[in-house]
């Protein structure tokens, strides 16, 4: 976290020393779902390798009802303008990503626009979850674009280079407590060390308890109990025992 930020408040990225793309976690219950986006998953890529135009969208079809999600890549080869002095500057050209599920209407899932200027092979990755199972139908095309009348060259042509499968590792991992996270591999020179702060069960301890000053054992006129982040085992098969008992049938 930066430097003054409140670890006890609310936690906005802004408060954050590095960013990430995505993070999410379980706490370890019995049914706990699987991490729907970070999780691993089996992929196929598909080459397409088709130039991309306003007037007539490029589409692709996935039937495989297995598949979860698919991520599409975009070629950019250059993206220039040269004026008719010479002048080199940067272009722009809008994509727009749609998907239509058992021949229902096409929805706009991505939007983008790719600007800047290079002379070198660019590519554009975009990750599409699907909120159902396919067939869907995938279709790419181009909308706006840097007009090409006032310059001598306008390098903006775009290609849709592959899109790939992908099938997510569903395990769940009950009764285990983890934590997954994308981050931009640009911001460390290698897989950054992760540590986690555990608080686990608040469980309830005598509070009244009184020592035996012959033989050490713990005396009580009643039992009071107080919640605190413990790790005495005892006191943990207590909370299970006592409070936990209508869920014992799922711990395994």
């Amino acid at each position: 976290m930066r430097a003054g930020a409140d670890p006890a408040g609310t936690i906005s990225r802004s408060d954050l020393n590095f960013s990430y793309q995505a993070i999410d976690f379980r706490t370890g219950t019995q049914n706990q779902a699987y991490l729907y986006e970070i999780g691993t998953s089996t992929q196929s890529e598909n080459s397409v390798n088709v130039e991309l135009s306003q007037d007539t969208p490029v589409v692709r079809s996935i039937t495989n009802t297995d598949v979860d999600g698919v991520r599409i890549t975009l070629s950019v080869p250059q993206l220039y303008v040269q004026n008719f002095n010479g002048d080199i500057q940067g272009s722009w050209v809008e994509i727009y990503i749609q998907a239509s599920f058992n021949g229902g209407a096409w929805t706009t899932v991505k939007f983008d626009t790719i600007g800047g200027r290079t002379a070198d092979l660019y590519q554009r990755r975009y990750r599409i979850d699907f909120n159902q199972p396919p067939p869907v139908d995938i279709r790419v095309y181009i909308g706006n674009k840097r007009p090409s009348g006032d310059v001598a060259v306008n390098a903006n042509t775009v290609y849709w280079a592959s899109y790939t499968e992908l099938i997510y590792d569903k395990t769940r991992y009950p009764n285990s407590a983890l934590v997954g996270m994308v981050l931009d591999a640009e911001q460390f020179s290698s897989i950054p060390t992760r540590s986690y702060h555990i608080r686990g069960i608040k469980v309830q301890i005598p509070s009244n308890a009184t020592v035996d000053n012959d033989n050490g054992r713990l005396l009580y006129s009643y039992l009071s109990f107080s919640l605190s982040w413990k790790s005495i085992l005892l006191f943990l098969g207590y909370i299970l025992l006592s409070v936990l008992d209508s869920d014992l049938a799922y711990i395994h």
